[in-house]
């Protein structure tokens, strides 16, 4: 993401639309764009990325318990309102196609993170808690939402 200098904020640039209403309302904008193919360049080659591959593998350093900006950026700009949430019926029984059943249903995703801290630093007697309690909202929110099937992490440790 830094070599393609890839801009980690969502904005009402990326949209190529006027915002929706009075405000600029990001999702409500996402959706929008996405929906009328007016979003910027950058994001709907990544969602042709996505859409292409049938294994997706997150690398990244575990920064303050998480992953860094960029990639969170990426997710935020990348994951539009009709592409990756907000898709299915919407109904009082029904809440949309997620947690497996989503845009994604039928590829696998993965995380590979780079820990600084031993391994019993992230263990669930370690300073730090559970490495799984750690990932849980990236693999359950980020990757298992919207229909990956989620591979277990493969993490190294100490590696500052």
């Amino acid at each position: 993401l830094y070599a393609m200098r890839w801009k980690a904020g969502y904005d009402a640039d990326d949209s190529g639309a006027p915002p929706v209403g009075e405000f600029w309302r990001p999702t409500l904008d996402s959706k929008q764009a996405f929906a009328q193919g007016t979003q910027s360049a950058d994001i709907a080659a990544e969602q042709e990325k996505l859409l292409w591959a049938d294994t997706v593998i997150f690398q990244f350093p575990l920064w303050w318990f998480s992953m860094p900006a960029i990639m969170k950026g990426w997710i935020d700009r990348v994951y539009a309102w009709g592409f990756a949430y907000g898709v299915g019926e919407h109904s009082d029984r029904h809440w949309g196609d997620r947690y497996g059943e989503g845009t994604f249903v039928g590829k696998r995703a993965m995380l590979i993170v780079t820990a600084g801290g031993w391994a019993e630093h992230y263990s669930p007697r370690g300073i730090n808690g559970p490495i799984d309690d750690i990932l849980f909202p990236i693999q359950q929110g980020m990757l298992f939402y919207p229909g990956c099937e989620v591979l277990p992490p493969l993490v190294f440790y100490r590696t500052v």
